[in-house]
């Protein structure tokens, strides 16, 4: 984490203050002193983030954040998006994931903008996201209680 603030010319003390304030942020403190190949998958995405993180960049792009993260680790990376304050483009599959971060979706479809709108809306609608290869999210599809007799 420590590589971007020292290429940004900070000292080591200001470096090691700025990420021992984001690990605490994320409750990771304990991960502080371990070494990388002690990581799980989980943990060195949250690390790769935060080195990117702790920079305060006003625009963050990432790519499939949350893929091969077990429920743990990915309710705490949503947590973590949802509290952030920069501005965030997040490309994912997973559309559950990006209801939970994303307030606004745009649609892409072979390099054009086919949808550009709240999340809920532009996922919500089923015809829309068929004509493109998506299937409406789990979420937003009304579940009916069914009693069976046994």
């Amino acid at each position: 984490m420590a590589f971007g603030l020292i290429n940004l010319g900070y000292s080591r003390e200001e470096t090691d203050s700025m990420i021992e304030r984001y690990l605490a942020g994320i409750n990771m403190l304990d991960l502080a002193e371990r070494p990388p190949h002690n990581l799980s998958g989980g943990e060195k995405r949250m690390i790769s983030i935060g080195g990117v993180m702790v920079m305060n960049p006003t625009v963050v792009v990432l790519d499939e954040p949350e893929s091969s993260l077990d429920s743990r680790a990915r309710r705490k990376l949503i947590k973590f998006l949802k509290d952030s304050k920069e501005t965030l483009v997040i490309a994912s599959h997973d559309l559950e994931f990006l209801l939970e971060t994303c307030e606004r979706t745009i649609l892409l479809n072979n390099g054009k903008i086919c949808a550009d709108g709240k999340s809920r809306t532009v996922m919500g609608n089923e015809s829309l996201m068929n004509s493109h290869g998506f299937e409406k999210p789990h979420s937003l599809v009304p579940h009916v209680e069914q009693h069976h007799k046994l």
